[in-house]
């Protein structure tokens, strides 16, 4: 079975429909899906409508615990506008009540098999889905996997691409489909293969030309979601 790894979309669906091509490319059976479909930018209703389709299993990311947080006191949405940009309120603005009610009720952790496998799927990890676990994390936060069973724990929320060999198990970051930190325009993503546990990390270019046209309009070229797309830009 052909798996693909993604986190992090947030909303930008450019990135997307470029990882969806390379996934049929790749006769992808199933995707998993480490939450944060939203925020930061702003595509969020054709980012779900494109889910839709998708044989996947996902988890809740920290932009949709955001969006549990809005809708419970509206007065945040413009302290998370300031710092995230306006990805939340035109999620508020395009998802029906059905869709946002589906964004805040996903799990905040997941365990599935497959093929054998026991994959623990989590947004920053198992314990705290707001921590980060860099690619130069130290022994003693890793050792926190070690209370937890699981073959694999899949985990997102750095947006940086990175894996963890330990005794039992495996970690893997896939980085971010939407938001690369370490090169705009481009999509992180990792293709896992159950047949013989191989994985690759897989990096599709895709042209953000108009998600910058978008971000200086809509949040202007001082933001944070303009400068980051235009971090080693090579588009």
């Amino acid at each position: 079975m052909r798996v693909a790894i993604l986190a992090d979309i947030h909303a930008n669906i450019f990135a997307l429909e470029r990882v969806e091509e390379e996934m049929q490319k790749q006769r992808v059976d199933i995707v998993l899906l480490l939450g944060d479909l939203i925020g930061y930018f702003y595509y969020p209703k054709k980012v779900l409508d494109l889910l839709d389709g998708w044989n996947c299993y996902t988890i809740r990311g920290n932009h949709e615990g955001m969006l549990k947080e809005i809708t419970a006191n509206s007065q945040i949405l413009s302290l998370i506008k300031d710092k995230y940009g306006s990805g939340h309120k035109i999620a508020l603005e395009e998802l029906s009540l059905k869709e946002q009610k589906y964004l805040i009720e996903l799990p905040e952790t997941r365990t599935i098999e497959l093929e054998g496998l026991s994959i623990l799927m989590a947004h920053g990890t198992p314990w705290d889905k707001n921590a980060y676990i860099y690619p130069d994390c130290k022994q003693d936060v890793l050792n926190g996997f070690a209370n937890y069973q699981a073959d694999i724990f899949l985990i997102g929320h750095t947006h940086y691409p990175c894996c963890y060999h330990l005794e039992n198990s495996l970690v893997i970051n896939p980085g971010s489909v939407g938001q690369s930190r370490e090169r705009a325009g481009r999509a992180d993503w990792v293709l896992f293969d159950t047949s013989n546990r191989s994985f690759r990390f897989m990096k599709t270019d895709y042209d953000n030309s108009q998600l910058l046209t978008d971000a200086r309009e809509i949040d202007s070229v001082d933001s944070y979601n303009y400068r980051i797309l235009l971090r080693n830009n090579s588009v």
